[in-house]
Parts: structure tokens; C-alpha cells; sequence
């Protein structure tokens, strides 16, 4: 099964009674909706377009909606071009509470290579945003690696090189052109902070690098990114392909398989050259 059919098979399972959710959003906003037409990208979250906004019900998102209204506003605060989000709340969902979040929806079609420099721009004002902590932020603010109790000598078990990370800064966690939307000549914004954690530059480089640039053109990225270290970005690229790798072993998809081990080659031979 591909990862279209997994994401289709998922979202089956995401049906909030409307009428309940209708009811909720005009109790707790002034938002009067006329109309929820479903979005089923990804698996993270139950999403609704519901006109001038965005709705999304956490399902299994990492972060709680709380912490991604924290990053976004922080985002905003250095000038990143983020939806507003208006509300965040809990919900409920027969015996279970649910974390919704109401965002200001932005227009726009995927990023594209004319526009990679200033993506790269957005992305290094996002990591100018110092946190403190490592990985994912929870609802009391803490991470789950936090700095001030953390031995700064003991990071060698977290990272194989503890000077990309220190300090730690704000990551999107999947920074690709998605989530990047675009008029004609400029960005029109960054979505979706739902993976956001705090790490390495290298995560988000590497990220955008690995599954979503054209090669062709990412030197403009970097352009508009600024200095980097190649050999970094290389081995955290490795790195997110070989999780890969033994994800799509474990699934038994050969073809799948083969092209992860030729592109892993490949970065293994650039790593070498560097």
C-alpha cells in the first residue's frame, strides 16, 4: 500500500460529528460556518476548510495545539510570514478530549524553485529563535530534553556533533514546499508547525534537502539561507534516509527499498568527496 491510500484509509476514521463541531466553533468564536469541506493531507489531523479558516481536530499531531500556537506567534514576533491562529481549545469526542485549533487560512500553490531564496530566508528567521530544549514541547512549555538540565558534556548521547545544537533553536520539522505557499512573485506563508521541535539547523535543512528540493536549484535556497556546513547537512541527510531505509524494509516494499538505498549511496559518495 502507498503512503496516498495509508493517508485515505486514515482520514476514514476522522468524522467529528459536524453538527457538534458546528456548534462548538459558534459557542467559542464569532466564526459562523456555512460550510466544512474536508481536507484528508496527511495523517496527523482531522481538517476542515471552513471558508476564511482552517479547523484541525488533533488526532495523533505530536505536539499539542497549544505549543504550535507558541511557536507560530514566536515566528511571527521575527517577521515569519505564519497564519494567525485565533483559537485553540479542547473538544469532546465521546470519552476522549480533544486538542482544535482555528487558523487564519492562507492562499497560495507549493513553492517552487523561483522562490527557493526566500524560503531560505524564512527558514533561517525561524531558526534565529532560541528555545530551551531539545525535541518536542509539551503543554507545561518543557521539552523533553531540557537544557538547563542537561550537562552540556553529556549531549554527546543525543547528537553525534553537540556544536550544530547548541544552543537549540526552533525547527519547523517538516519544511517542504507543501507547507510553503506562494503567490505569483513571494511567499504568502509557512504552515503547518504541527512537527515543530527544538534541535539542529540541520534537521530542517536536511528535511527540505532530502524530500522535497530540486537539487537542481538548492544552492538558491542556501542563497537566501546563508553559510552552512555541507558535511553536516550531508550526514543529518543520511541519517533521516537510513531511518527510511529500515522503515521500508520492515514494510516489505522492494521497489521503495531500492530507490532509498540508491539515493543513500549517493549521499554516502557526497559525504565521502566533502
Amino acid at each position: 500500500m502507498d503512503r496516498s491510500e495509508q493517508i485515505k484509509n486514515i482520514q476514514k476514521e476522522y468524522n467529528f460529528p459536524l453538527d457538534m463541531l458546528k456548534d462548538y466553533i459558534c459557542e467559542n468564536t464569532n466564526i459562523k460556518v456555512a460550510e466544512f469541506k474536508k481536507i484528508t493531507n496527511g495523517i496527523d489531523s482531522e481538517i476542515y476548510d471552513i471558508g476564511q479558516y482552517i479547523v484541525k481536530i488533533r488526532r495523533k499531531t505530536p505536539n499539542h495545539f497549544s505549543c504550535v500556537k507558541w511557536a507560530a506567534d514566536k515566528c511571527r514576533e521575527v517577521g515569519v510570514k505564519v497564519p494567525e491562529i485565533i483559537y485553540c481549545g479542547k473538544i469532546s469526542d465521546s470519552d476522549k478530549l480533544l486538542d482544535i485549533m482555528i487558523e487564519e487560512k492562507i492562499q497560495g500553490t507549493p513553492l517552487t524553485p523561483d522562490l527557493y531564496e526566500e524560503a531560505g530566508a524564512e527558514l533561517r528567521k525561524i531558526h534565529s529563535i532560541e528555545v530551551n530544549g531539545f525535541w518536542r514541547m509539551h503543554e507545561d512549555g518543557k521539552f523533553d530534553f531540557d537544557i538547563n538540565g542537561i550537562r552540556q558534556d553529556g549531549l554527546q548521547f543525543l547528537f553525534e556533533n553537540k556544536n550544530d545544537v547548541i544552543p537549540p533553536v526552533l525547527c519547523h520539522g517538516d519544511y517542504r514546499c507543501d507547507h510553503i505557499l506562494c503567490g505569483e512573485n513571494n511567499i504568502n506563508g509557512i504552515i503547518d508547525f504541527g512537527d515543530f521541535n527544538g534541535g539542529s539547523v540541520y534537521y530542517d535543512l536536511a528535511h527540505f534537502y532530502v524530500y522535497s528540493a530540486d537539487k537542481k536549484y538548492f544552492g538558491r535556497f542556501i542563497k537566501g539561507y546563508g553559510e552552512i556546513d555541507e558535511k553536516a547537512l550531508i550526514k543529518k541527510a543520511v541519517e533521516f534516509l537510513t531511518w527510511d531505509l529500515e522503515d521500508s524494509k520492515k514494510d516489505g516494499n522492494k521497489n521503495n527499498t531500492k530507490i532509498i538505498e540508491r539515493r543513500l549511496h549517493e549521499m554516502l559518495e557526497i559525504n565521502r568527496i566533502l
